[in-house]
């Protein structure tokens, strides 16, 4: 009896973890994004953390961009209106976008809003062509990347 009810809780932790999908952190959200959470919809904010099977809600006004919390490097954007999972975000067309290891521990921990005056003082000293703002080039591409995503997102101008 008692071996039983070892397989059948070892059943039900793997059947836990397989329905487990992937972690996503919010890192840019800006107007009406809602997510459906336990059952409540509730408004997102930077840095809130997401599973894969949540449903999200960006507004026609919204924007968003999640960050995966695995070693996949990705991150996902709804910039236009959205109603689905994450799941199925990852499928729509342009949302996906594969990143450097570089670029990912940057904004490990982070949200735009954590970069967007750090943008602002780059461009205002001379920009990307102005290297001494830069350990290497791989740091220089990271700023860039962030630069041109903060940009997208209307959060910082040109």
């Amino acid at each position: 009896m008692k071996r039983i009810t070892i397989i059948a809780l070892m059943l039900l932790l793997m059947a836990l973890f397989v329905s487990a999908g992937e972690p996503y952190c919010v890192f840019i959200i800006k107007g009406d994004v809602t997510a459906l959470i336990h059952g409540k919809v509730q408004p997102l904010k930077g840095g809130d953390t997401l599973d894969e099977s949540d449903v999200i809600n960006v507004g026609k006004d919204g924007y968003l961009t999640l960050k995966s919390r695995t070693k996949k490097r990705i991150t996902l954007t709804a910039s236009r209106p959205f109603r689905g999972t994450i799941k199925q975000l990852k499928r729509e067309p342009n949302a996906k976008q594969k990143h450097s290891s570089r670029f990912m521990l940057t904004i490990e921990g982070k949200t735009a809003s954590d970069f967007v005056d750090s943008s602002r003082r780059i461009m205002s000293a001379g920009g990307y062509n102005n290297r001494d703002l830069f350990d290497d080039d791989d740091d220089l591409r990271t700023h860039e990347e962030l630069h041109e995503m903060l940009l997208k997102a209307g959060l910082i101008d040109r």
